[in-house]
């Protein structure tokens, strides 16, 4: 009976301060989207489009004052661009992708301040594509797979009372690898385009997300 009282009280014990490093929460992020481009002759953004994530965050206070941030995610990525075709028309294009998204960072806080505690953070946003389209038309052919970015950002933590915790901040999403595959876009993706191949030309995703959250 000793041996199995100690037990249950070191997993109490464990539990508690298990459960003291970890904050979970719920996540809206709006976001402003647009293409890096590396061939303007041919493509260029038009303006910045406008999109959104869901989801849930984990904080897991491995410090004090910093904390290993997950935040799996649903995103909805929507750049706009102009395409040159191949009789040298402007046609004006918006993409619509979305993504699975699971921003990981190292998040760094200062010491409560009254209500406020000020965070910074960087890490790294592997994306894997669910679906793609041009306009209203399924490309997932043109669009890869996988995306990879690096993120940095931050914001403040407001208190609510007891652990619940109002956060928002903003964070910025930098693409280094290719999303477009080497497809030819045609007027059955997009109506008025005659052909335009993406073939040599890279699109780097970018992204300014307005994050606003909730931890518990």
């Amino acid at each position: 009976m000793r041996k199995t009282a100690l037990i249950i009280i070191f997993f109490c014990f464990a539990g508690s301060i298990y459960a003291q490093k970890v904050q979970l929460g719920l996540k809206f992020y709006p976001n402003l989207a647009w293409f890096k481009v590396d061939n303007k002759m041919q493509i260029e953004n038009q303006g910045i489009g406008i999109g959104f994530s869901y989801g849930l965050i984990l904080d897991y206070h491995f410090l004090e004052n910093v904390a290993l941030c997950i935040e799996p995610q649903h995103l909805f990525y929507n750049p706009s661009t102009i395409i040159r075709d191949t009789n040298n028309a402007n046609v004006n294009v918006k993409w619509k992708i979305q993504y699975i998204d699971i921003p990981i960072s190292i998040k760094m806080m200062t010491s409560q301040m009254g209500k406020f505690r000020y965070f910074g953070k960087i890490g790294i946003s592997p994306s894997f594509r669910t679906t793609a389209k041009i306009e209203e038309n399924k490309a997932n052919s043109s669009v890869s797979a996988m995306d990879f970015s690096m993120l940095i950002g931050g914001g403040v933590h407001y208190s609510l009372g007891g652990n619940t915790v109002l956060l928002v901040g903003a964070t910025f999403h930098n693409g280094f690898v290719r999303i477009n595959n080497d497809k030819t876009i045609s007027d059955q993706n997009m109506p008025g385009l005659q052909s335009f191949s993406l073939h040599g030309i890279n699109l780097k995703s970018s992204y300014i997300s307005i994050d606003i959250g909730i931890l518990f």
